[in-house]
């Protein structure tokens, strides 16, 4: 989960769930499948992750994954054991790149349902090219 107040922390549970559950190797959030979406998100941003949902959907082949954008999801322990995450992109394209390589070994993706958050509407266009939030490293 981001600092950024993107990510609601309630939303947590309908992702860990489904890994602990062991039904799918990795759940991510999806904020489109609610109407909320529409009125929060920037109209630019929402089409713009439309577009880039639909030409992730072609690269991964998860046909039923939408909102390719969101970066808040779960994994489960066999997959980072898996991937070679030093191959994974490292900035926006992160997400997208992770589905593609997901495919690859054939793990089980579901969307889970959470809520937009307010806090991307009211970033949009202040970000900086210089991150002050923690990153996190696998190596």
């Amino acid at each position: 989960m981001a600092g950024d107040a993107q990510m609601d922390p309630r939303d947590l549970p309908g992702l860990l769930n489904p890994i602990a559950d062991g039904e799918v190797d990795y759940s991510k959030g999806n904020r489109l499948f609610t109407g909320k979406a529409w009125r929060v998100i920037p109209k630019s941003r929402y089409f713009g992750n439309a577009i880039l949902s639909f030409l992730t959907k072609i690269a991964s082949g998860y046909w039923h994954v939408a909102d390719s954008q969101s970066g808040y999801g779960a994994i489960a322990l066999q997959v980072l054991k898996t991937i070679d995450l030093e191959t994974i992109y490292k900035r926006y394209g992160m997400p997208n790149d992770l589905l593609v390589k997901l495919n690859v070994y054939h793990f089980r993706v579901r969307d889970v349902p959470i809520n937009p958050s307010t806090a991307s509407a009211k970033n949009q266009g202040s970000r900086s090219t210089k991150s002050s939030s923690p990153s996190l490293s696998f190596s």
